[in-house]
């Protein structure tokens, strides 16, 4: 009788079919439970995107070397990178002889958020003021809490030898992630047969993030990642690597406290709640021997020089943080202040013989001010914010409403999408975005302001008076609204009321130049002609390329009995716009010779 073994090829074809059908089953099973995580991950980077996501966990992402965009947006993209991945002029690995290296960290302050020229960001610019035996290095990415900071001066920065590092600290660093890493493409690229076993399996799916095959748990949950790497108190963390680093790497080291600027004033953030007038961050610094400055008491003593300016605007592109070009010029101005009676022997004698302390309240104080994910509301609006400034409209309303969908709350998204509409010709859409605003908000004079605007355009002059006047009793120092309001004065034939309004803009910022302008030409409507002259020109004077100005005031000078300049001031006028019909005129007939003189 024949034995009943089965053949090694029958027995192998028999484990793979039990196999299979194991595989299967527990597909199904997988896929009825809904364990595997959906299947929704860029294979690639953008390639249009300044960042690339980083292996190392802490970072998250990073800036892309030899980075270069003719079209960039200032948000997720800038003109170029050098080829070390920094967003600076090119730099030797090496000082040179006798040349002192300053490395700058931070966040979107530091690598120049909304800024387009390199030679504008802040270390440049205090590259500039500190001359040639210095140079200031970038370190800066967006989003970077201080922990990822200080994880880039340790696998990057460090290789530059520097002597002195200065860590730009922004109230939001307490967050314990950084804001973009849920944002990028993969981490690494893959063999095609795993990428469809991965969009195909929901078994090999879930298997794969577990046990983080492929590193598919970076691309599936890169926040997760990023979060789990920094901990939970990530300032406290990277304020004590700092200062690690700094003694065994034999540089100096401080931190500069960045504040916020709001429309009337400049705030530091987070005091240390026992009375004092500390900062938590001033606190926590002290505690490992690391010596801060606030950069709020520079900018508040330029703005004393200025008078009375919107810090906000004045200072930022209109967020409250992000420098304009004027606030990296006086924050640059406010280091090399710093830097100039900054002591690396009275450092060094500090630091080598202090030792560390903890000061448990202000640790418990720094957990509790980080968040451990973003606002994806937020995220959006801000994304909607640097599209708009960029002048693509679309994508801007798309984020706007994105934002909406995820907090139907939020305010100043309902007052960014009433001014993408706005600039559309939409302004009955507008007002209703911005009616959203103030009823969410009803202490927001800045959509008041807007809902004014929406309604004038709209031929509502009387409901649009009523929204200035509400703006200004919200805030009475709100310049742009008194101009607001003049205008649908004048709009409603209350010419002097309208004047009125135009000087109350003037009181608040004497440099106000729609005021200025329509004050001028409130005056010449009143035939106030002498007083309409002297305020055409101060508006040129502001303005030299205003064409409407030049040939307001040139008609003025000719109907005062001075020609040659009045023809000057008409040239001036085409020479900013060729197209400045009244100006030519005038002019042809004055070249022409005698004749009756211009009427203002």
């Amino acid at each position: 009788m024949r034995s009943g073994r089965r053949s090694p090829a029958a027995t192998a074809f028999l484990l793979l079919l039990s196999t299979l059908v194991a595989l299967g089953a527990a597909e199904g099973t997988v896929r009825l439970a809904g364990l595997a995580p959906q299947a929704k991950v860029l294979w690639v980077s953008n390639d249009r995107t300044v960042y690339r996501r980083s292996e190392n966990p802490i970072l998250g992402y990073e800036l892309k070397p030899d980075y270069r965009n003719d079209a960039a947006d200032l948000n997720e993209s800038y003109p170029r990178t050098n080829a070390h991945g920094q967003r600076d002029i090119e730099r030797a690995v090496d000082p040179a002889a006798g040349v002192r290296r300053v490395v700058l960290l931070g966040d979107s302050i530091v690598e120049g958020h909304g800024v387009r020229e390199i030679d504008d960001t802040l270390s440049r610019q205090l590259d500039a003021l500190l001359g040639s035996e210095t140079e200031v290095l970038n370190f800066g990415v967006s989003g970077y809490s201080t922990r990822s900071e200080v994880e880039l001066l340790k696998t990057k920065a460090l290789r530059f030898d520097p002597d002195l590092v200065v860590l730009v600290f922004t109230k939001n660093d307490f967050d314990n992630f950084n804001r973009e890493a849920f944002q990028l493409g993969a981490v690494v690229e893959r063999p095609a047969w795993v990428k469809q076993l991965f969009s195909h399996s929901a078994l090999f799916r879930m298997a794969s993030v577990r046990l983080n095959w492929f590193q598919f748990r970076a691309d599936v949950d890169p926040l997760g990642r990023n979060r789990s790497a920094m901990g939970n108190n990530n300032v406290v963390d990277g304020l004590r690597l700092l200062r690690e680093l700094s003694l065994e790497h034999e540089f100096a080291t401080l931190v500069a406290i960045w504040p916020d600027f709001t429309d009337k004033s400049i705030v530091d953030n987070f005091y240390m709640p026992d009375g004092s007038d500390e900062l938590v961050i001033e606190r926590l610094a002290s505690t490992v021997g690391i010596p801060s400055y606030r950069l709020s008491k520079h900018f508040r003593e330029d703005r004393a020089d200025l008078g009375p300016i919107n810090p906000r605007q004045h200072y930022t592109q209109g967020d409250g943080m992000h420098p304009s070009i004027l606030g990296t010029r006086v924050g640059a101005r406010a280091l090399r202040e710093i830097l100039a009676g900054f002591s690396e022997e009275a450092y060094w004698t500090h630091l080598r013989e202090a030792q560390p302390v903890e000061d448990p309240r202000a640790i418990a104080l720094a957990r509790s001010l980080g968040t451990s994910a973003p606002d994806y509301s937020a995220v959006e609006n801000n994304q909607g914010v640097s599209a708009f400034a960029a002048g693509n409209l679309a994508a801007a309303e798309r984020s706007f409403r994105r934002a909406l969908e995820l907090n139907p709350n939020y305010a100043d998204a309902y007052n960014n999408l009433g001014l993408v509409l706005a600039e559309r010709g939409r302004f009955g859409d507008a007002a209703d975005a911005y009616r959203h605003a103030v009823r969410i908000n009803p202490n927001f004079p800045g959509a008041f302001n807007n809902l004014g605007l929406a309604l004038g355009q709209q031929g509502q002059l009387d409901s649009a008076e009523l929204q200035f006047r509400q703006a200004l009793r919200i805030d009475p120092r709100y310049a742009e609204a008194y101009n607001n309001l003049g205008v649908a004065l004048e709009g409603l034939g209350r010419l002097d009321e309208a004047v009125h309004q135009y000087r109350e803009a003037l009181e608040i910022d004497e440099n106000y130049l729609d005021g200025r302008f329509n004050l001028a030409s409130a005056l010449l409507r009143q035939q106030k002609i002498e007083p309409a002259r002297l305020e055409y020109e101060r508006v040129v004077a502001l303005e030299p390329g205003n064409a409407d100005a030049h040939a307001n005031l040139g008609a003025l000078l000719e109907y005062a009995g001075r020609p040659e300049e009045a023809a000057r001031h008409y040239r001036e006028a085409l020479r900013a716009n060729p197209e400045q019909e009244a100006a030519r005129a005038n002019l042809t007939r004055l070249e022409q010779g005698p004749g009756e003189n211009a009427t203002p």
